[in-house]
């Protein structure tokens, strides 16, 4: 989700199909009422296979750019996890347009070095125009795949057009990961780290960077266990707002507020905001403070038993959905 140059508010999303699923495509829905209605959607990318996972931001020149990674491992229809992949080529690709519901450009394909990669939450913009976008993955190094995630950057100084200058954010099993540029010219990272060890559950780490991203902090760990992916935004009163998926019960979205611009984060504070998703396949929340303080955060939940079960008489199954409140409400 991104607020635009227009006040409007714009959110990038898969539909199509289930969670994994080869009809997935990406669309942008657009809100110029702070949230409370919604335009049709329009389509994004839709060819397939499983066009997911995008990266979302608007250039300085007002152009909107859009990454994403196409999931070609179907056979016959059916997912399978270990289906053989072109690593030679990655299937991560970049498509703009001058609004939302323009025609989109013809995607052209991330130069990437062999492996394979996904983008991932908000595009954002240094003070010199340069525009980073967050990506994971797994490179190829002698024909061998890493045996774990790296989190990298990718850098574009023409308004998304082209792409390149490749760097590591931090290896060792962390992917999904936001980003964030404070005023001062820091570089702040919320990464998701998965465990090769199954019995550990995924958490959230943070880094930061003083030099445009080249270099990093050693990732430190700021959420629990089954508490990911994140997102940040940093609010009108100077504070950072992390929000994330609870993924152990009540499941939903929580949050965490950060006064000293990441330096520290309130523990004893952790904020609800959704609580009623019935499994833990939710979160992948993102959120954008409004002109009037407002704050918006969108979500993803594969059931809910939430206000949405009183009016259609049952779960909903896979949807998005988004909770509004002021900034005047955190503690």
């Amino acid at each position: 989700m991104q607020k635009l140059a227009d006040g409007s508010v714009a959110v990038v999303a898969r539909d199509g199909d289930l969670h994994i699923g080869q009809r997935g495509r990406l669309i942008v829905v657009t809100s110029s009422d702070g949230g409370e209605s919604w335009s049709m959607p329009s389509v994004v990318a839709g060819e397939g296979p499983d066009d997911r996972n995008p990266a979302f931001g608007q250039a300085p020149d007002g152009t909107l750019v859009v990454a994403f990674v196409k999931l070609n491992r179907y056979v016959s229809g059916r997912y399978v996890p270990d289906a053989p992949i072109d690593r030679h080529h990655p299937l991560c690709f970049v498509t703009r347009a001058d609004n939302p519901h323009a025609d989109w450009s013809p995607p052209a394909r991330l130069p990437l070095p062999p492996g394979s990669y996904s983008p991932y939450g908000k595009i954002v913009i240094l003070a010199n125009g340069t525009m980073l976008m967050s990506l994971y993955g797994r490179r190829l190094l002698d024909e061998r795949v890493e045996e774990e995630d790296a989190a990298f950057i990718l850098r574009s100084q023409d308004a998304g057009r082209t792409w390149g200058d490749l760097s590591v954010i931090a290896g060792g099993g962390f992917n999904e990961t936001a980003l964030l540029c404070l005023p001062g010219g820091r570089l702040v990272a919320a990464l998701r780290r998965e465990y090769r060890d199954e019995r550990r559950a995924d958490d959230v780490w943070q880094a930061g960077s003083d030099d445009a991203g080249q270099t990093w902090s050693q990732p430190r760990r700021i959420t629990r266990k089954g508490e990911h992916p994140a997102d940040l935004v940093r609010l009108h009163s100077g504070r950072i707002l992390l929000t994330y998926g609870q993924r152990n019960p009540p499941y939903g979205v929580r949050a965490l507020v950060s006064d000293d611009e990441g330096e520290s984060w309130d523990d004893h504070q952790r904020i609800t905001l959704v609580g009623e998703a019935a499994t833990s396949d939710c979160g992948y929340p993102s959120s954008v403070q409004l002109d009037d303080g407002a704050i918006l955060t969108a979500y993803y939940v594969y059931e809910s038993f939430g206000p949405f079960r009183a009016v259609v008489g049952t779960n909903m199954g896979i949807h998005a959905a988004l909770v509004k409140y002021d900034e005047a409400a955190l503690p």
